[in-house]
């Protein structure tokens, strides 16, 4: 899912685009506004935001000046140019947008640049892709441990048990704080207080009595207790990642 932001002051213009993107499931466009100064505000209170739609020609301000603010400040936030007038094209590839587009839109070159959006988001994460393997302390030295054969990671007493394919595998080395610091670049969130689970394989969460609730991954048939506060965390997270809850 892409969360994008619209900066343009002309309100057609902004409906226009809002319409072509209903066409696309994978975007969401989380606000809009008519001003870099508004944008620059609300970007200081989301943190999500992926791709800005962004006019050059603005009262208060132009989409370059915003564009250079961009890359200095938010510089893994994508944006396409939007603009009535083509020529302003060469000055604006300097600050090296995903692409420049002319108003009105051309669905083509529109769709084009979306696929360009897709493109870059799939190489930043291949680029920060965390190592498949992580090495753990054991007595005497290190086991390597393909992160893929973790099922979870359960604290009982004072021991550590990382439930993986082969079985139990014990580990009394580290507390549960710094394995959640360890694990959480592999995708893995801290659902229990003495539960770390891996986020892409939660396949179902429940409701048991009154607010408890429990997850189930899809390579294992244990129960995960899910705690109360990081119920809503966890919907939100897979909500991100393109889950839809009715």
């Amino acid at each position: 899912m892409i969360y994008a932001l619209i900066v343009d002051d002309d309100n057609l213009s902004r409906e226009s685009l809002k319409s072509v993107l209903k066409g696309y499931d994978n975007i969401e466009v989380k606000n809009e506004v008519s001003c870099s100064m508004d944008a620059v505000n609300y970007l200081k209170s989301d943190p999500d935001i992926d791709l800005i739609f962004l006019d050059i020609e603005m009262e208060g301000g132009s989409g370059f000046e915003l564009a250079e603010y961009l890359s200095k400040e938010y510089s893994d936030i994508l944006y396409i140019f939007l603009t009535g007038h083509a020529e302003f094209a060469l000055d604006g590839y300097k600050y090296k947008p995903i692409d420049f587009l002319s108003k009105p839109i051309n669905t083509f070159r529109f769709e084009q640049a979306i696929k360009r959006v897709f493109e870059a988001r799939a190489e930043e994460k291949k680029q920060r892709k965390a190592p498949s393997r992580i090495g753990i302390r054991i007595e005497g030295g290190y086991e390597i441990i393909n992160i893929e054969d973790i099922y979870y990671i359960e604290k009982k007493l004072r021991k550590i048990y990382l439930k993986t394919k082969s079985g139990e595998k014990v580990f009394s080395k580290y507390s549960m704080d710094q394995l959640e610091i360890m694990f959480e670049p592999h995708g893995f969130i801290r659902v229990y207080p003495s539960f770390l689970v891996p986020f892409k394989h939660i396949k179902s969460i429940f409701e048991q009595g009154d607010r408890i609730y429990y997850i189930l991954l899809d390579n294992t048939p244990d129960k995960i207790p899910l705690s109360r506060g990081k119920y809503a965390e966890v919907k939100e997270y897979l909500s991100k990642e393109g889950v839809r809850f009715y």
